[in-house]
């Protein structure tokens, strides 16, 4: 798995007077997923903004302020570092749910893609399609193929890698898009491929 953090050094975060991250997390398996690495970010950011549809007071207690919004009505202000991991997948999932989400999930990429500043970075499962109706949906090839034409204006990297089963205890290694775009969901596994996409601006 790539260092989720690799980005966030101090150099990048501190030599700006007014940096500020927002993460978009909804993870309802494991509660706000905000709070998995939100203790991570606080201790290079000057100023976090967390963003969640759901109320969260233990990341409430290590960001700046947790607004209480859908991603999808969001209006997203300009931020140096947005950052939006494992969480596009839920949206339009739950808690409101949306038959349009493959479509909903494409505009608040690109309006992440716009309010951030500096850098954004994101990360998504992908490979044929697959929904568990109230929780997620994979991001199918041609989805991938229309965020890759979103970043192609700007500088960046993406990613692939898989995994035998996170869930089961198996490490993250890289892969290619051939293989992870043509994985298959196993229920019992979870996700076995995922994208990381990083923007430089």
């Amino acid at each position: 798995m790539p260092s989720a953090w690799r980005i966030f050094t101090k150099k990048d975060l501190t030599k700006n007077k007014n940096v500020a991250i927002t993460g978009i997390s909804n993870s309802k398996k494991n509660g706000p997923g905000l709070r998995n690495y939100a203790k991570d970010i606080r201790k290079v950011a000057k100023l976090y903004h967390g963003l969640d549809p759901l109320p969260d007071p233990e990341t409430e207690k290590i960001v700046d302020k947790l607004i209480l919004a859908d991603a999808v009505d969001f209006d997203f202000p300009a931020y140096d570092l947005i950052t939006c991991v494992s969480t596009l997948e839920h949206l339009g999932q739950y808690p409101v749910v949306y038959q349009n989400y493959r479509y909903l999930r494409h505009k608040v990429f690109e309006k992440m893609l716009n309010a951030a500043k500096k850098f954004l970075w994101v990360s998504f499962p992908v490979g044929l399609n697959y929904q568990e109706p109230g929780e997620m949906s994979i991001f199918n090839e041609q989805e991938l193929e229309f965020i890759l034409g979103l970043i192609k204006p700007y500088k960046n990297e993406v990613g692939y890698y898989f995994t035998e089963g996170a869930q089961a205890g198996f490490a993250w290694r890289p892969s290619i898009k051939e293989k992870c775009v043509n994985q298959a969901y196993k229920k019992d596994l979870g996700t076995q491929a995922l994208c990381v996409i990083e923007v430089s601006k």
